[in-house]
């Protein structure tokens, strides 16, 4: 059984480095080469805003679990599993929380905490993430209306 899980894990690996070469392919890299110069100087740090947030979620998700299960996870177990959840997020259509079972399972498989503790993290975690994204874009338009110069139609 352990030597098919790792020819399956194998299998999805050069799939994912497939499908990976295939998007690069279809966007056409001499459009790449042209587009990256665009990112000299202190324009690479847009690729560093998404690895910096998704660690503090990861580390928000961590503290979402009680001090007992809390030391049993490593983090970078933790940003892997969430990783991997937020992948199938992406791909299902499912009001993007297709990967949140996913994540219930495999954290309570891979380090040995009850479902019912993961689910309840789980719940918790996407709750206050819903929540923070909620108030910073109801947030962000309301300022917008004071602090942009917009047409009247578009304030009314």
């Amino acid at each position: 059984m352990k030597h098919f899980k790792k020819t399956l894990e194998l299998a999805f690996f050069i799939l994912g480095i497939t499908l990976f070469i295939w998007v690069v392919r279809s966007v056409e890299p001499g459009r790449l080469k042209m587009i990256l110069p665009a990112l000299s100087g202190w324009g690479w740090l847009v690729f560093a805003v998404f690895p910096a947030t998704f660690c503090l979620n990861v580390q928000a998700w961590k503290y979402t679990f009680a001090r007992v299960w809390e030391a049993k996870l490593p983090f970078l177990g933790l940003y892997a599993l969430r990783l991997a959840g937020e992948a199938v997020n992406n791909i299902t259509p499912v009001a993007d929380i297709g990967g949140e079972p996913l994540k219930v399972v495999i954290t309570s498989r891979r380090f040995d905490i009850p479902k019912t503790i993961t689910f309840a993290s789980v719940v918790i975690d996407r709750t206050a993430l819903f929540t923070g994204q909620t108030l910073f874009s109801v947030l962000g338009l309301g300022l917008s209306f004071f602090l942009l110069p917009l047409p009247r139609e578009w304030t009314a």
